[in-house]
């Protein structure tokens, strides 16, 4: 279960999100940040996307008909080429959601094939404070933009699925069958109780408050955002 200091730093990286990125639209990647998206989709446009592994990289190519059968579950999210688009996880090099992109750039069809110029997408790094190796400063510009990051201690926990999964794992060679729901049912109370400690209001147009605020924890546990320059 998901312990008080965990939640903390959920409620407040998604209160983070919500301030900074309201009006735009946010495709949640992977494991590693879903646990925030169930907060953050409450109040802006989100997107959680099953997606693990780093296709097109060192040859480890999908095949046509694999991602034709992503491509249909892409087109079941709805998202909109036309509003900005903002991609959220925890990458250490910036393969997995370089990988991402490219898969997204041919979805939309700004290129034909992985090995064209890219459209790059603004990319929010969530990174646990011991990971300096995720700290991505130079990707390459074809792929994504680094717009920040946001700097959470538990991050490994969640992202090395301490807790249980909210999202399949969907690596590109099970993409010839469709996401398997039934292994993330051990997280629905999980995302019960979360949203459960984080109480939702409306005062003075503001549609959110909070159990526990980030001056609750310590110096150890405090989450925040470093904004790229």
């Amino acid at each position: 279960m998901l312990s008080g200091s965990v939640i903390s730093e959920i409620q407040t990286a998604a209160k983070i999100i919500i301030n900074k990125y309201k009006d735009d639209q946010l495709l949640f990647i992977g494991q590693s940040p879903c646990y925030l998206s169930y907060i953050v989709e409450q109040h802006c446009d989100v997107k959680r996307i099953i997606f693990s592994g780093r296709p097109f990289l060192n040859n480890c190519n999908p095949t046509d008909s694999q991602l034709k059968n992503y491509f249909k579950y892409l087109d079941s999210l709805n998202i909109n080429v036309n509003k900005r688009i903002i991609l959220i996880d925890h990458s250490h090099t910036g393969e997995s959601i370089c990988s991402f992109s490219k898969i997204l750039n041919m979805y939309f069809g700004f290129i034909k094939n992985p090995n064209d110029r890219f459209i790059e997408f603004d990319f929010l790094n969530i990174i646990s404070d011991i990971q300096q190796n995720g700290w991505i400063k130079k990707p390459d510009s074809k792929y994504i933009n680094v717009i920040g990051y946001i700097i959470m201690p538990s991050l490994v926990d969640l992202a090395n699925e301490k807790y249980p999964r909210t999202i399949p794992s969907y690596k590109y060679w099970e993409w010839d069958s469709p996401p398997d729901y039934k292994s993330i049912k051990e997280s629905e109370n999980e995302i019960r109780n979360l949203l459960l400690k984080t109480h939702f209001v409306n005062h003075n147009g503001v549609c959110y408050k909070y159990h526990s605020q980030i001056n609750y924890m310590s110096n150890k546990r405090k989450v925040f955002l470093y904004k790229k320059k």
